[in-house]
């Protein structure tokens, strides 16, 4: 029932990122120039590097015990961290559960995508990889929103009831869909170093994007990239030692292109959000409008996203995958041109455009990119 296994895997990973972020619940004080936004950003920013390091645990860990095991199991952790979050009413309960709940995401979050991979091929792979990424994105999205919207109603413990149920039925999902699958033997290698030289890469670049306004937060943030970046190196020296010959050079990694691949893929994410936040914030400040229609103005989104999963065919098996990504990758860049320089004064039809251009750029663009991700490291 291959229909069930996509929406299982989708409802999986968007049970992570429709988790309400911290700043809901604790907003950061009013300082010059946004200088509060800016620590929260850089401490959320943080815990996303934490998270990587986890995720790169969690799926190793179901590449060699088993991705349908380890998936069920970090569901289970995160129905039970989310659940617990419900009754709680202290703030160090709180921080703790998320922890639980953070770890329990690292080992559901890098086995979603896998299947997909596996148990589908051509066009089929294609649009399951598609759907996976509107559940996604739209969840990231809409985190703060429900968030939002159960702390105004009720409380800030509500706002975990959308992700615990989530999780719920992705675990049914799972269990009843997805057979049990694990990494080749002769591949085990490969999937270590791969994971080692994700995690290089991403401290080096999460370094050099913190190191102008860190300040007071150096020590803690140069810790954590040290740590990562001596896990991922720790990780690809190993398999050196132990394998004859030049392990990066004679085994099937690709240097070169996985670094090209990190680096635009964490590229194209923070594009994502950097387009969403202002626009968001937009609709909040200058349009004055409320929490519900604030969501309805995203529907272009929406639409743009249906949009180019109805030509997802003919991008799949377009024979020239990296020119399919730059156009892509240009057409997002003029959707932020077009939002940029708009006039304030706009009429909310004016930006209808380019907000539908963005959702079908951006899930054509990282769709793609998906796919050349997992030829790179089959």
């Amino acid at each position: 029932r291959p229909g069930w296994l996509i929406a299982g895997c989708c409802a999986a990973a968007a049970a992570k990122y429709i988790e309400p972020p911290f700043w809901i619940f604790y907003p950061p004080h009013a300082e010059p120039f946004g200088a509060g936004w800016n620590q929260a950003r850089l401490l959320s920013s943080l815990s996303a590097v934490i998270l990587i390091i986890f995720l790169i645990a969690g799926g190793g860990l179901g590449d060699f015990f088993g991705r349908r095991r380890l998936l069920l199991i970090g569901l289970a952790g995160a129905v039970a961290a989310n659940g617990l979050l419900l009754v709680t009413t202290s703030a160090p309960w709180h921080i703790t559960l998320r922890a639980l709940a953070l770890i329990s995401d690292a080992l559901v979050l890098p086995l979603t995508l896998a299947p997909l991979n596996i148990f589908f091929r051509g066009k089929q792979r294609g649009i399951a990889f598609a759907w996976y990424i509107l559940a996604t994105t739209f969840a990231s999205l809409l985190a703060g929103q429900q968030g939002q919207f159960f702390l105004n109603l009720l409380s800030w413990r509500w706002a975990y009831l959308v992700p615990m149920t989530m999780a719920a039925v992705a675990f049914v999902l799972i269990y009843r869909n997805l057979p049990e699958n694990y990494v080749r033997e002769p591949h085990h290698p490969d999937a270590l170093v791969h994971a080692g030289w994700t995690l290089l890469v991403l401290a080096a670049l999460y370094g050099v994007l913190q190191a102008g306004i860190v300040r007071d937060w150096l020590i803690p943030v140069f810790t954590v990239v040290i740590i990562a970046g001596a896990i991922g190196l720790g990780l690809v020296f190993w398999w050196e030692m132990r394998m004859p010959g030049n392990l990066l050079r004679n085994r099937s990694i690709r240097t070169r292109d996985m670094t090209m691949l990190i680096v635009l893929g964490a590229l194209i994410q923070l594009v994502l959000m950097g387009f969403y936040l202002p626009t968001f914030r937009y609709f909040d400040v200058v349009k004055g409008y409320g929490l519900p229609t604030r969501v309805l103005a995203l529907l272009p989104l929406l639409v743009g996203m249906l949009l180019a999963m109805r030509t997802m065919g003919r991008i799949w098996h377009a024979q020239r995958v990296r020119r399919v990504l730059t156009i892509g990758l240009l057409l997002t860049a003029l959707s932020v041109l077009l939002m940029a320089i708009r006039p304030l004064t706009a009429p909310y039809l004016v930006q209808d455009i380019p907000l539908a251009l963005f959702g079908f750029s951006i899930l054509a663009t990282k769709t793609i990119w998906t796919n050349i991700f997992f030829r790179t490291v089959a």
